[in-house]
């Protein structure tokens, strides 16, 4: 058994006349999605703040829909931003993260 995991241009090159014979043999395929509401992206981003050790809020409640829209739900995207989110937050000394804050902090990424 061999399992193939990549971004989605994986599949593009999949599809090249060269790699036809693999391409045919892959028997199960399973695109994930990104992030669709606004309560997935609070639990994600929640869920790794946690596993940082971070109990308390970090976030307003307005700042997290707003890491999803700019993130486009990309979990990738949408963790970048929130780190340049706090990197801004902290070099402003900010208690919480507020989405104008991480509206700022997407100018730099």
């Amino acid at each position: 058994m061999l399992i193939l995991i990549g971004q989605p241009d994986l599949r593009e090159k999949l599809k090249r006349r060269m790699h036809e014979p693999l391409n045919q043999r892959i028997t199960l395929r399973y695109h994930m999605a990104g992030i669709t509401s606004d309560e997935e992206a609070r639990d994600y981003i929640l869920h790794h703040l946690k596993l940082a050790g971070r109990q308390e809020a970090l976030f307003e409640e307005q700042a997290l829909p707003m890491l999803r829209q700019l993130g486009q739900g990309l979990p990738r995207k949408m963790g970048n931003l929130a780190l340049a989110a706090m990197t801004l937050g902290m070099a402003k000394k900010c208690q919480a993260i507020s989405a104008d804050l991480v509206v700022k902090a997407s100018d730099g990424i």
